[in-house]
Formats: structure tokens, C-alpha cells, sequence
């Protein structure tokens, strides 16, 4: 005679996976502005190849700026307000598209900035780039680029608040592998 089987436990269920968690949803960031801001050539304008040593002066000087979002440079329709001019080099030849043409701003000895507010308010989230231009040089010629060196920009709120701030560091215009 056999032997009756044992009887086998039942199998329990699987525990289910547990639901991920939903995405937190994305808190508007609005942006209206951009500011471009100069305030530190002490530490940044003081050993200038083509220019010597601007220290002093805190020139904002910007040949050509794009701000692109939705892959529009939004620049274009903008409006520009500059803290101060140098003759008639003024902010809005900054978005003329002509690398030979530029913004210059006056020698203050505080601060100087352009204060581009953008046709509507935008969503952060679809800023894409933000670009400064300077002179071109030839290659091994004297550099304009280092001019940039030191500019803030920041982007604002439609009450001007402060959402992020990026600065020009100092290494920019280097040649490649140069500190």
C-alpha cells in the first residue's frame, strides 16, 4: 500500500508591485527677464590682451546676445533698457544679428547691466540657451572674447525676482587646455 500524499500547502499570492508614485507635478517657473550684469572687473577685467587692464570700469560690452525658447531667439521681440551707453552703441544692436556692430555700455565704477524684458512670460522649463557673442579674431590673434569674462545673467520673474544666476568665469576665451 502507498502512503496517502501529504497535503501541500496552498500557494499563497504574489504581493502585488506597488504603484509608483506619481511625478510631483512641475511648479510653474515663470520668466520675463534676463538681466546682463557687470559689476566685478577688478577681478575680471584686469590683464585684457587687447585691452590692458579695464579694472576700473565694469564695461558691459555685448556684440551680439540670442535667447532661444521653443527653438524662437525670443530677443527679437523683446524689449531692451540699458543701465548706461557709450556715445551711440546701444543695447539693441545687441540683437541686430551684425557681429560688427555692439552694445557698449559707459565706465561706471558700481555696475552696469541690459535689462532684456521678453514679450510674454514664458515657462523656465522651456528656455534652451542663452548666448553671448564677442568680437571674432583671428586665430592666435588678440582675443575679444575675454571681454565676456565676468558678465552675470540672470533670469528674472515677471516681478523681477531672482530664479537663477550664471557668470562668465574667468577661463572663458582660453585656447583649448590653457588655465
Amino acid at each position: 500500500e502507498s502512503e496517502p500524499e501529504p497535503e501541500s500547502e496552498p500557494e499563497s499570492e504574489p504581493e502585488p508591485e506597488p504603484e509608483p508614485e506619481p511625478e510631483p507635478p512641475q511648479v510653474p517657473i515663470n520668466l520675463k527677464y534676463v538681466k546682463l550684469f557687470m559689476n566685478d572687473s577688478s577681478t575680471y577685467h584686469t590683464t585684457l590682451p587687447k585691452y590692458g587692464d579695464l579694472g576700473s570700469h565694469n564695461f558691459l560690452i555685448i556684440f551680439d546676445c540670442k535667447i532661444f525658447i521653443n527653438d524662437i531667439d525670443v530677443i527679437q521681440s523683446a524689449t531692451l533698457s540699458a543701465s548706461s551707453t557709450a556715445g551711440g552703441l546701444v543695447a539693441a544692436r545687441m540683437r541686430d544679428g551684425d557681429n560688427s556692430t555692439h552694445y557698449h555700455s559707459a565706465s561706471d565704477a558700481t555696475e552696469n547691466w541690459v535689462l532684456i524684458e521678453l514679450d510674454s512670460i514664458y515657462s523656465a522649463y522651456d528656455l534652451q540657451a542663452i548666448r553671448l557673442y564677442s568680437a571674432h579674431s583671428p586665430p592666435g590673434g588678440d582675443s575679444h572674447n575675454y571681454i565676456l569674462r565676468g558678465v552675470n545673467v540672470i533670469l528674472l520673474d515677471e516681478n523681477q525676482n531672482e530664479l537663477n544666476t550664471s557668470i562668465v568665469p574667468i577661463t572663458f576665451g582660453n585656447p583649448p587646455n590653457a588655465v
